[in-house]
């Protein structure tokens, strides 16, 4: 017997005023997780490798409960696991700021303007074989850097070899749930299937361009 409450109307109405950014935000705030948080020089600092241990081991890792949750068609793990990815995501970037809510904000607005901007001149998508939507004639990368400068953040030098910072356990060989030094899933051949795109309506303003403001009662 399932422990959780049932969903009705006055629920999904709650709900509908709810924001992901935001309330991951709020969770970070409320825990204590945004009063002294860096990025820094360090890739092996504790709260580094806790936000990898979080998205990408082996064992405890949420990407590998995603993927887990996708080969056994479990299809309430998997919209579980696709959540929780995105939450943990947006914590990392909370932490790449300092935990500057604006700034974070900006950095999402302006990925998705140039997700946006793939699009042909008919604004229709550009897709290779596997449905993976490729980069059109009018895309343009986002501006991570001049948003970080914009605000005058601190960036730090990269590391020259990345690889030696990170290690994800495969404790009997590869598991679905592990990731190569590279990020990407180490997926046995016989499990792995083509990528796949697909178009998300959003108001989102291909023209975004970041505005400092002054005052701002989350940063």
């Amino acid at each position: 017997m399932s422990d959780t409450q049932p969903f009705d109307y006055e629920d999904r109405v709650i709900l509908e005023s709810f924001d992901l950014v935001s309330g991951t935000f709020d969770f970070m705030y409320r825990s204590g997780q945004l009063s002294s948080v860096k990025f820094g020089d360090d890739p092996k600092a504790p709260h580094r490798k806790l936000r990898r241990t979080m998205l990408a081991d082996a064992k405890a890792g949420e990407v590998g409960e995603f993927l887990t949750a996708d080969f056994e068609n479990d299809m309430v793990e998997y919209c579980d696991g696709a959540a929780d990815i995105a939450v943990v995501a947006i914590g990392a970037l909370f932490e790449a700021v300092g935990g500057n809510y604006q700034i974070a904000r900006a950095i999402l607005s302006e990925v998705a303007r140039s997700n946006l901007s793939k699009f042909d001149d008919n604004g229709q998508p550009i897709k290779d074989k596997g449905g993976k939507v490729l980069k059109g004639p009018n895309y343009s990368p986002p501006r991570i850097r001049e948003i970080l400068e914009y605000y005058g953040v601190e960036i730090p030098e990269v590391a020259p070899d990345a690889s030696s910072f990170v290690s994800m356990p495969e404790e009997n060989g590869v598991r679905p749930g592990a990731v190569d030094g590279e990020g990407h899933a180490a997926v046995p051949p016989a499990l792995r299937g083509p990528a796949h795109g697909e178009r998300v309506d959003t108001p989102m303003d291909r023209n975004f361009t970041p505005r400092k403001i002054k005052d701002n009662p989350q940063a």
